[in-house]
């Protein structure tokens, strides 16, 4: 049923959710990573927020601003068809 509702969606959509979600999982991975190695103290900072608001809020931001790069990375770098 997933498989059938994905292959109805417009090819360039698929194209673009393809790319935003590879964005996302870079930038959950950058995130996960500035969190890891203590870069900038946000290891510490994660760790004093108990409700985890912080560490919510910088997975998010991440996800938004590497997915929505890649995706634009991946329309600009894209062939042009002659044939619209």
């Amino acid at each position: 049923m997933i498989r059938t509702r994905w292959l109805l969606l417009p090819k360039l959509i698929r194209f673009l959710l393809i790319h935003f979600a590879n964005g996302v999982v870079i930038g959950c991975s950058t995130a996960l990573l500035l969190i890891w190695n203590d870069i900038a103290g946000m290891g510490i900072f994660a760790q004093g927020d108990k409700a985890g608001l912080a560490s919510l809020l910088l997975f998010a931001e991440a996800s938004l601003i590497f997915g929505t790069l890649a995706a634009s990375v991946a329309i600009m770098t894209m062939d042009y068809d002659h044939d619209c």
